[in-house]
């Protein structure tokens, strides 16, 4: 644990409370904050040299940068959107970051620095976090700046030729996925879930305008040929927040009006579970493929890849501690956008090399400095590899060593060294592997071995090399008895004497290739592989070693399913671990009264919206979860919310069970089993139980219902005698105060029927049938509090005319 500092707990005893922070104030605090993340920052072990000091790679005008830019983006908020930070924003944020953390250790060493009063973390550290994520949020659907952007996109969907629009134009090449397929989708295709593909499909039958934080994009189905389509797309950028925020920054001040609300102090909370996974939030950096990632020690920085088929030259860097993602410079120096790259750190910066665009291989590069936030540029120079992507690179402790990869005529074996310090390169030998692509590398602290990859020819390759700096010899890597069958795109770590290697891709036959299963473990000592156990098998995935296991995440899976592994060589055995975060696909949400909570669809995960404070916060993924379901429906209480019933194509199809759901402890309890499976169904609370009703089960549309109690977790079957509604899914139902009032839906054809069931006399009334009932049709309803408002389109059949109908309905 670190000691409070004398200088700061002078500083923090001499501000009253009734005193606004100065600016100088705010440096040392945030000097001191800097000090407990370079503390914990990991120095990697292959670099020889000792750990600078903080003042070394963080100057005193970039910490003052730091403080300046919170301050400043909190009068933009003031300011710009009217929207000026408050005392419960704060304190809600301070629970987030207590409640949240996965590093409550690092958090509470804050604390301490801070002397613990509740003012100065509200100011040092939940505004900063609270702040920026605000402001980007505000920016990113704020017309005044994206306006005529977005009337640009808007009128592209009635343009002749989505080409001539006025978007950058590019087009896509969609796959359906299919889980009884070994073979993975071709390079550059977007695989869309088989489970996903009809909605898909239905959405790309017109064009398609989406906005996210940075873009507009217009999309539209151009051609279809088997299971793959080909998606027209227009994309219109938004000027990126830091460049609006550079130009706007020298017209906001540094003074801040601080709340006078007094703050609770919570204390951090383990909320790190073993073998489970938490999404990251705030500030998330655009999506993308083929990209960069590198631990520092305290943040993982994320940069480059491909997103939606475009290269991208941006990137984040995110710190576990509080949840929170900071975006990278796109400033003077920073490399052109680019996929396939390599980044490698050097235990202070990260140098970023290589890679391709839509001319080609590439040649140039930068470093990043974390600290400052700033980037050098590396360009080509006499001694430097030739233009390349898909090599491979590692980090010896002082040089940089780039070795094969595609050139611009195929796959090379060339390679070079490259020394930050001097800003030199120099060339390695040539008497190395055979040339390939898409191999991998590992630095054993003295020598780096190459092994596996891809021939020009695209035939995998079961050979390598060991490579020594010192004297720039290769020794070939042995080729007898145990090494693993020919492959690419597999995965390889270092254990401290052993580099284990596993997955890809190998040919099966002359034309074909399979999702290896197998892999093995390599001593450059004895130069002898020792085969290991099988797992799943994957490609394109990532591989991690943790001293003592190696752990392997995503990519392209042989076993769909299952996301990750963990494997012991101590016992050549293989753990599987838990599924990961995935997005909202049909699920279904509720609102609390203070938070939106979010659940399920292609998934077991949800969130929490906090529209107070903008934030969002993951339900618990424990061992209680329901499994994935859609289709499903959700209630609340009052105090929990309800999960049940639903669609789950990989748990048996329609489901009969159910789950609630206590936002305050974030944990699951069970829901026993109605009698009748069902999704497409409704439900509703009365206050004192949940009645499901209707939907379709087995054997078909169902008019049958339960109600459930909370207090006597049991079910109680509605009644199906005089006046209960026709079987149905997809129908209205609202809680009136007294009755379950059921609406329209569909069997065979849309309907206009209802009824009202009373729960204390389980009994059911008809709803009207005269004068003023809306057709049947695609309605939308909601209830007023004494009203069903309905009003949507009727068309009698595909070729009649639409026409509009609606109406309201007093149930008493």
């Amino acid at each position: 644990m670190l000691v409070f500092p004398l200088a700061l707990a002078t500083i923090v005893a001499m501000a009253p409370s009734n005193t606004p922070l100065t600016f100088e104030q705010r440096v040392e605090a945030q000097r001191a904050i800097e000090r407990v993340y370079w503390e914990h920052r990991i120095w990697p072990v292959e670099n020889p040299g000792s750990k600078p000091p903080l003042e070394k790679v963080l100057p005193d005008d970039a910490l003052r940068a730091r403080v300046s830019r919170a301050l400043k983006l909190s009068n933009a908020l003031a300011v710009v959107w009217g929207r000026p930070v408050d005392g419960a924003q704060l304190q809600a944020e301070m629970r987030r970051m207590a409640l949240s953390s996965n590093a409550p250790g690092v958090l509470q060493e804050l604390l301490d620095v801070l002397g613990r009063d509740p003012r100065w973390i509200a100011e040092m550290l939940a505004r900063p976090a609270l702040v920026e994520r605000l402001a980007r949020n505000h920016y990113a659907g704020d017309d005044r700046f994206h306006g005529e952007l977005r009337r640009q996109a808007e009128a592209a969907l009635g343009q002749a030729d989505l080409m001539d629009a006025g978007g950058v134009y590019h087009e896509e090449r969609w796959s359906i996925g299919d889980e009884t397929l070994a073979q993975p989708a071709s390079e550059g295709t977007v695989t869309v879930p088989k489970a996903e593909w009809q909605l898909t499909l239905e959405r790309l039958s017109h064009r398609v305008l989406e906005e996210d934080a940075t873009s507009f994009r217009v999309s539209e189905l151009l051609a279809r040929e088997g299971n793959t389509f080909t998606v027209a797309v227009a994309v219109w950028e938004k000027v990126p927040f830091d460049t609006w925020f550079a130009d706007r920054e020298k017209e906001l001040s540094t003074s801040v009006s601080e709340p006078t609300t007094p703050y609770v102090l919570l204390n951090p909370v383990e909320n790190c579970v073993s073998d489970t996974w938490r999404p990251t939030r705030t500030g998330v950096p655009d999506g993308r493929r083929e990209h960069s990632a590198l631990w520092t020690g305290t943040e993982m920085i994320v940069w480059g890849g491909t997103g939606y088929m475009l290269e991208m030259n941006s990137g984040g860097r995110y710190d576990p501690a509080t949840d929170t993602w900071k975006p990278i410079s796109r400033g003077a120096g920073v490399p052109s956008p680019r996929t396939r790259h390599t980044a490698v750190g050097t235990g202070t910066e990260m140098i970023v090399w290589g890679g391709r665009d839509d001319s080609g291989p590439l040649g140039n590069g930068g470093v990043y400095d974390p600290s400052t936030d700033t980037w050098q540029p590396i360009t080509a120079a006499p001694g430097s590899p030739a233009a390349r992507s898909g090599h491979t690179a590692v980090w010896t402790g002082s040089e940089m060593i780039v070795w094969g990869g595609e050139e611009a005529q195929g796959c090379g074996s060339g390679g070079g060294r490259y020394d930050p310090a001097s800003k030199d390169w120099s060339v390695l030998s040539q008497a190395g592997p055979s040339p390939r692509c898409l191999h991998t590398a590992i630095w054993t602290g003295s020598r780096m071995i190459v092994w596996g990859g891809y021939t020009s020819q695209n035939v995998p390759l079961d050979t390598g090399g060991v490579y020594d700096p010192k004297t720039d010899k290769w020794v070939a890597t042995s080729a007898g008895a145990d090494v693993p069958l020919p492959r690419a795109e597999h995965s390889a770590v270092w254990t401290g004497k052993e580099m284990i290697v596993y997955g890809g891709r190998t040919p099966i036959f002359e034309d074909t290739q399979l999702i290896s299963r197998s892999g093995a473990r390599f001593d450059p000592v004895t130069n002898v592989w020792t085969p290991i156990a099988e797992d799943l098998g994957r490609f394109h995935h990532t591989a991690v070693w943790t001293g003592k296991e190696m752990i392997l995440w995503g990519g392209t899976l042989q076993a769909p399913g299952q996301y990750g592994s963990r494997y012991d060589p101590s016992t050549n055995e293989w753990t599987l671990t838990s599924p990961r975060f995935l997005s909202f696909t049909y699920a279904t949400a509720v609102w609390t009264g203070t938070e939106v909570i979010v659940w399920g669809g292609n998934t077991s995960t949800g969130g929490r919206y906090a529209p107070a404070t903008d934030t969002w916060v993951s339900t618990s993924t424990s061992a209680d979860v329901p499994v994935p379901r859609m289709h499903h429906t959700m209630v609340w209480t009052g105090a929990e919310m309800i999960v049940w019933g639903g669609y789950s194509p990989g748990n048996g199809g329609a489901l009969r069970d159910g789950k609630r759901y206590d936002p305050a402890i974030d944990d699951w309890k069970h829901v026993p089993e109605m009698e009748t499976s069902r999704y497409l169904h409704s439900a509703v609370w009365t206050g004192t139980e949940m009645i499901v009703w209707g939907g379709f089960g087995w054997p078909g549309y169902e008019n049958s219902g339960g109600r459930y109690s909370p207090t006597a977790d049991t079910w109680t079957p509605t009644s199906t005698g005089t006046d209960v509604p026709s079987p149905r899914t997809s129908h209205h139902a609202f809680w009136t105060g007294t009755e379950m009032l059921v609406w329209a839906g569909a069997e065979s054809r849309p309907t206009s029927t209802g009824g009202l069931y009373d729960p204390v006399t389980d009994s059911w009334r008809a709803t009207s049938t005269g004068a003023n009932v809306p057709l049947p049709g695609d309605l939308l309803a909601v209830w007023t509090g004494h009203e069903m408002i309905a009003w949507g389109a009727y068309r009698r059949h595909f070729d009649a005319p639409v026409q509009i109908t609606g109406g309201r309905f007093d149930p008493a």
